[in-house]
């Protein structure tokens, strides 16, 4: 009977450990999905709100040709330079206008003898559109590129002041100023919460959150400046006048023709004979 009974205890007390672990099981799930839904909300995104201003000018005198001018750098974060400059560039350049590629601006304007964008940014836009043979010019001013953290809160920020001019008549043809920020983060109640909080607020610092930020930014400001129609776009140079040397003069194998052609500046021009130049 002794044997039985211990047995039976140990039977009994199985049982009771069995029963435990799958109560144990069921609630442990049940705690962590709520958990990762109630501590995790997802990043807080805002559309643009910042100020930007088209000028009458614009309305009358939109630019064929724009070159984008290295920023002014306000943040002294050495990484900006080039990010803020090339994300601008890459929504503008989806616009009608026709845009000198940033390598050409620098290489422009380092032949003129200009490198810093300080001094760059001192120039009369006069000046600017001769050396770099464009009908307008956008200046620019990096004005935040931050991340900040703590624990379970980060927030990356990204601001530029930018600005379009006439190169000829020095008149403002639009500009726009902002700040894009992007914060993640929650109150954890759990541990499990502090964890999850604190790896999702760690990630959005990264240097790819930065890029996504500076992106939000221009992709939303850019969209404030009117393009020009289709119409507008597809208008084709006007050439003004055409000369040339061979009226009256015949010429023969191995001859130079000397031709003079006028029209819209800063554009390649060619001419073709026909078909005198065979035979």
């Amino acid at each position: 009977m002794a044997v039985f009974s211990k047995i039976e205890l140990m039977a009994s007390s199985l049982k009771r450990k069995t029963i435990m672990g799958l109560i144990f099981l069921f609630i442990l799930p049940g705690c962590v999905v709520a958990t990762r839904k109630d501590v995790v909300p997802p990043p807080i995104r805002s559309l643009y709100k910042g100020e930007y201003k088209v000028g009458e000018y614009l309305k009358d005198h939109q630019p064929r040709m724009v070159a984008i001018l290295p920023f002014k750098n306000e943040t002294k974060k050495k990484e900006a330079f080039e990010i803020v400059r090339r994300t601008f560039y890459n929504h503008f350049s989806s616009l009608r206008y026709g845009d000198l590629e940033l390598f050409k601006v620098d290489q422009r304007l380092k032949k003129a003898g200009f490198t810093d964008p300080d001094e760059i940014n001192k120039l009369s836009p006069q000046r600017l559109g001769k050396i770099l043979g464009v009908d307008a010019v956008i200046y620019g001013r990096i004005t935040h590129y931050d991340r900040a953290y703590a624990g379970v809160y980060s927030k990356v920020s990204v601001g530029a002041a930018v600005k379009m001019v006439d190169v000829k008549a020095n008149e403002l043809l639009w500009s726009g100023q902002h700040v894009q920020s992007k914060h993640q983060g929650g109150v954890p109640i759990t541990p499990i919460g502090l964890i999850i909080t604190a790896i999702s607020t760690a990630a959005n610092i990264r240097q790819i959150e930065l890029l996504r930020t500076s992106d939000d930014l221009f992709r939303d400001m850019v969209k404030t400046i009117p393009g020009p129609t289709v119409a507008e776009a597809s208008i084709p140079p006007v050439i003004k006048m055409l000369v040339h040397d061979a009226v009256g003069s015949p010429k023969k194998a191995g001859d130079i023709i000397k031709v003079v052609l006028e029209g819209n500046p800063h554009l390649a021009a060619s001419y073709d004979i026909g078909d005198f130049k065979q035979g």
